[in-house]
């Protein structure tokens, strides 16, 4: 789903959308080379805590990827489980 996203974002940002990844990896290298390989046009953030990270445990997410609609106040008005035509 991330190359799908890729492509999203690079369409909608146009539109004003703004999108982050929150990545669960815990290891710095293996996180550059996903990013880099399945979505270098999206900015990632990790704490590299996992699954027990605050992230992870915030948003209860059980499974990757997990996508979030938030407003400008950063609550969650949305949980789509596709992503939209841009």
């Amino acid at each position: 789903m991330m190359p799908q996203l890729n492509e999203w974002y690079k369409s909608a940002k146009r539109e004003g959308w703004t999108l982050s990844a929150v990545s669960l990896d815990t290891d710095l290298g293996k996180l550059k080379n996903t990013a880099d390989e399945l979505a270098p046009d999206i900015p990632v953030y990790s704490d590299f805590e996992g699954w027990k990270g605050p992230a992870a445990v915030s948003y209860n997410v059980n499974a990757t990827p997990a996508l979030f609609v938030l407003d400008k106040n950063l609550t969650i008005i949305g949980k789509p489980n596709r992503l939209p035509n841009p």
